[in-house]
């Protein structure tokens, strides 16, 4: 997030007015609105891992509850990789547009 806006600033000609105008601040908005979903994956799959950690340490959770934790982890690590690839990628690409 605050590298798109980092990239704002540091673009000559370019304002936070111009975010979702024109192609550039097309990107550029695509790019803050993955990071901002992806902030918020990266703090479900931590309340997933708690989850996980005290299910592990309690001793109290099967193994079948373990196993469903340790695949939405999974899914969510993936979902957040491809969302940050996407938003550096976009708001990169922004910056020659």
């Amino acid at each position: 997030m605050l590298s798109g806006f980092a990239l704002v600033s540091t673009t000559p000609g370019r304002s936070v007015s111009d975010i979702g105008s024109g192609g550039w601040g097309m990107m550029i908005l695509i790019g803050i609105m993955t990071s901002v979903t992806a902030f918020f994956i990266s703090g479900t799959a931590g309340a997933f891992t708690a989850k996980l950690r005290r299910g592990l340490e309690s001793g109290d959770a099967d193994e079948a509850e373990l196993a469903i934790y340790r695949n939405k982890l999974t899914l969510l690590g993936y979902l957040n990789a491809i969302l940050v690839v996407i938003a550096v990628s976009t708001m990169a690409a922004a910056r020659y547009a």
